[in-house]
């Protein structure tokens, strides 16, 4: 691993980074890995959470972007940018476009409130075999955030489209797949390796939860990637 390469974590939807320590504890030690935060109680567009995030990247160092689920657009955005030091972008269970055909309107704060229950988690997050621990803590980070804030991410998830900046990105891109993602499913990861023929899939035996089910997998997959590609040869 190169010294000083770093791994900016960018959050699925509860935003708040606590379901990425099974991750954290399986990253390479030389990978310096830090995990951006969201507001919890701050409606915040798209855009607005990019440049949060752009306060956040390294000046000096070169980095990776490892983002998952609802962040993977704002990953995305920002490496269409040729962000000076960004050298490589690792994306699971994410999309370019809407993943689900539901129309916005239908997510509203009685819909998460229901959805918001441990048979849905396990259901669509964790896995039908999902330790009780995971489905707690996930259910604890995403009730932590305002309703009203969890609300406006989906909806916004169910609008984005960054396609065009998808097949912009200069940099090397790691796609991690849940071969049980009933979230993100197979014609969602088929559409982005027809956009981007170069495009690293790596398919894992896990729900949409990719990095909380199958934390030592993601995590060599992620250093063997860095490896491949010798991200450590050059800096934009």
């Amino acid at each position: 691993m190169p010294r000083g390469l770093r791994a900016i974590l960018l959050p699925g939807l509860d935003g708040t980074g606590r379901l990425f320590d099974p991750l954290l504890t399986e990253l390479p030690n030389d990978l310096l890995a830090k995990v951006v935060s969201y507001p919890t109680d701050a409606i915040l567009e798209y855009a607005a959470l990019e440049r949060l995030i752009e306060v956040a990247l390294p000046k000096h160092d070169p980095f990776i972007i490892v983002a998952e689920s609802f962040s993977g657009p704002l990953a995305i955005r920002l490496a269409a940018r040729r962000m000076s030091g960004l050298i490589g972008l690792v994306l699971a269970g994410t999309f370019v476009q809407r993943p689900v055909p539901l129309p916005r309107a239908a997510i509203t704060e009685y819909v998460l409130r229901l959805a918001l229950s441990p048979l849905f988690v396990r259901y669509f997050l964790g896995g039908t075999d999902a330790p009780d621990a995971l489905i707690g803590e996930t259910l604890s980070a995403l009730r932590s955030v305002s309703p009203a804030v969890l609300v406006h991410r989906a909806r916004q998830a169910l609008t984005v489209d960054v396609t065009t900046e998808f097949a912009r990105c200069a940099t090397p891109i790691l796609y991690l797949q849940g071969t049980r993602d009933r979230l993100v499913r197979p014609r969602v990861v088929a559409h982005l390796r027809r956009l981007r023929a170069d495009l690293a899939c790596v398919p894992l035996d896990a729900p949409h939860f990719v990095f909380q089910r199958r934390p030592a997998e993601a995590a060599d997959a992620i250093a063997r990637f860095i490896a491949s590609n010798r991200l450590d040869a050059s800096i934009p």
